[in-house]
């Protein structure tokens, strides 16, 4: 774990990109690119403002882009490891399910599995956490149970890492209201770490800068891959 000191200023510049909007058809085990377009929730785009700079513009936060989820899928299979590309619709689907489902904005699922994992399903941190999303066995089973999941907790398993990493992160969002740099933090040192540095008059810095600067490096790099895309359709 990081020691995480002094005040964090949210810095992120998006700009209109804070708007997007993701294609894609949910299904089981991951997308179908059957329809092009997928508006985000409404509890998914106020989950995007906790994220975005208070000097950020309302318009830009209220104006929509879409970018077709093939750029996405093409984001996460250049950042897998070899073994892995062939998954990258089925883990793109995965993202697309459980942020929906949670109210998280897909792409800060992919700005924490950057951080935690750079993309690697086997990953392995200093402290026991496992998989893409760099959840810790004992966590794993306590979301398990919170979840009712039955099956075996395979934490290389990407579907099933992202599924319990977004679940910890709705509840990590519930426990701090919505407060986006104190929530990211806790998810790497703990709520009580959080809490701890509240109590003081501090705030968690490191942490969460690194998310949104992966965050904000997501948002270009999607703009771009479907840029590339627009001109090599004409």
């Amino acid at each position: 774990m990081e020691q995480i000191k002094g005040k964090f200023f949210w810095t992120l510049q998006i700009g209109a990109a804070a708007g997007l909007v993701f294609s894609a058809e949910m299904v089981s085990h991951g997308m179908s690119l059957g329809r092009p377009l997928l508006n985000l929730t409404k509890e998914q785009k106020v989950q995007m403002k906790e994220l975005v700079s208070v000097g950020l513009h309302k318009s830009a936060l209220a104006t929509s882009k879409s970018i077709n989820t093939s750029a996405l899928i093409q984001l996460i299979q250049k950042r897998l490891p070899q073994n892995y590309k062939s998954q990258a619709t089925a883990i793109a689907g995965s993202i697309m399910k459980e942020s929906r489902i949670r109210g998280l904005d897909p792409l800060f699922l992919v700005a924490v599995i950057q951080t935690e994992s750079s993309f690697n399903p086997l990953a392995l941190g200093r402290h026991g956490e496992i998989g893409l999303m760099q959840i810790r066995p004992k966590t794993a089973k306590w979301l398990a149970q919170k979840l009712k999941h039955s099956g075996r907790l395979d934490l290389r398993d990407p579907k099933l890492n992202i599924k319990l990493g977004a679940y910890y992160f709705s509840k990590l969002r519930k426990k701090f209201n919505g407060v986006g740099y104190r929530y990211v933090a806790a998810y790497n040192m703990g709520a009580r770490n959080v809490y701890r540095l509240i109590s003081r008059q501090k705030e968690p810095s490191i942490y969460p800068n690194r998310v949104v600067g992966n965050y904000r490096q997501a948002h270009q790099a999607l703009k771009s891959l479907d840029s590339n895309r627009i001109v090599a359709s004409n």
